[in-house]
């Protein structure tokens, strides 16, 4: 099992800023820069070529999406605690539900 299966399973402890049944998008514990974010399948896959395309597009869905929310993130969030963090999140979510 490598590391993100084991952040994924909860394992290994992360401070998680969106979540689905799908990906799983948290911080990175060694950023190369603040606010740097990982979005990671939940469904082990070995590399990009064996994953599905509904997955990838999701992917770069969320992905899309955090560039938006990241300021918002590193702005109000890199101090605060995993509970005001997962507060934030819940505004998140809404904006990928409806994102007009």
């Amino acid at each position: 099992m490598d590391i993100f299966c084991k952040i994924i399973n909860g394992e290994i402890p992360s401070l998680t800023v969106y979540e689905d049944d799908i990906v799983k998008v948290f911080l990175d514990v060694n950023p190369d820069v603040n606010g740097h974010l990982l979005v990671v399948p939940k469904k082990h896959i070995l590399d990009i070529y064996d994953m599905d395309d509904e997955t990838l597009s999701y992917i770069f869905k969320i992905a899309k999406i955090m560039t938006f929310y990241q300021k918002f993130l590193v702005y109000y969030s890199l101090s605060r605690t995993y509970y005001e963090c997962n507060k934030k999140s819940k505004l998140l979510q809404d904006l990928i539900r409806n994102p007009e």
